[in-house]
């Protein structure tokens, strides 16, 4: 009965493994490439699921491009990509495209357009997305207020300026971010 029991287990776990090696695709396979900075590899994985509309693929095309990693760095390859998935509704993407935007990379510098995107992905959660909307609030609100040194003509992206700020007006970018 022992013996029997320890098959079954066993058997369960088996097919487990197979069903979750059945499961990876070949979106899975591109991520497993690219965190062995694999990058020709993941590249040529993702590629054609870019072609045919797969946003994350798109993305993630665009991510490589940005960094040029398997690829020359190549913002407006980048931005081709990133936009095509961002206008999908993908929130990762849209908070990559807001980031071009507020760091001019690939488009001109635009912080409007940065807001926008930013706000999208937020709008559906994206964490990382409501902290930069939640940055460009906090520098906006701070710049409002005073005319220190971190609010002239120049920007510096809200990570730049975190540390100078954040001494003087802590709660600021919590408020706004809470909204």
């Amino acid at each position: 009965m022992k013996q029997r029991i320890t098959t079954l287990v066993a058997s369960g776990l088996l097919a487990l493994a197979l069903l979750g090696a059945a499961a990876a695709g070949p979106l899975e396979d591109g991520v497993a490439a690219y965190q062995r900075d694999d990058f020709a590899t993941a590249m040529r994985i993702w590629r054609p699921l870019a072609d045919q509309g797969d946003a994350v693929a798109q993305n993630n095309l665009g991510v490589m491009y940005a960094n040029g990693q398997g690829v020359p760095q190549d913002y407006a390859q980048a931005l081709i990509w990133t936009r095509k998935a961002a206008n999908q509704g993908d929130a990762v993407a849209q908070n990559d495209l807001g980031v071009m935007y507020r760091d001019g990379q690939g488009v001109v510098l635009d912080y409007a357009q940065a807001m926008i995107w930013f706000r999208k992905a937020a709008d559906q959660g994206d964490a990382v997305a409501q902290n930069n909307l939640g940055g460009i609030y906090y520098v906006r609100a701070y710049c409002r207020t005073s005319s220190g040194p971190i609010c002239g003509s120049t920007w510096q992206s809200p990570a730049q300026k975190m540390p100078k700020l954040a001494s003087k007006r802590p709660r600021t970018a919590r408020y706004w971010l809470l909204r």
